[in-house]
């Protein structure tokens, strides 16, 4: 079970619900009503393992019902937080600007260092 969990955990959405990457909408949620119902039957789960796996089935859900967090990781995968929606670092252009703010902050520090070893060659520092 532990080795199940842990393949759950890295597994994609579409495998954690047991679908298809072409699955239709309709064919998503029986198939997410079917394992909430298996892994909380009786109003509780049984065991650790069947909470955390249910965890991971809501969040799979949640995902793959929306068109546009669907599409999104059809794309670029996820590594966002679904019930909040967000997806940090799947924005080009924030990408690139951080990458040229790092990339001017980077050519700082190597001038700095530049300017400290001539300085300490001629014994100035």
């Amino acid at each position: 079970m532990e080795s199940e969990s842990t393949a759950l955990g890295k597994g994609d959405f579409y495998e954690i619900l047991g679908v298809s990457r072409t699955a239709s909408d309709e064919e998503i949620e029986i198939a997410f009503h079917g394992l909430q119902h298996k892994l909380h039957e009786n109003g509780k789960p049984k065991t650790i393992d069947d909470v955390e796996r249910l965890r991971q089935v809501v969040r799979a859900y949640n995902v793959l019902k929306d068109p546009e967090q669907r599409r999104r990781y059809d794309h670029l995968g996820w590594i966002g937080d679904a019930e909040t929606k967000t997806s940090p670092g799947y924005d080009l252009e924030q990408i690139q600007t951080q990458g040229k703010a790092l990339d001017m902050q980077l050519r700082a520090s190597r001038i700095r260092w530049t300017i400290w070893d001539i300085l300490r060659l001629f014994g100035l520092r």
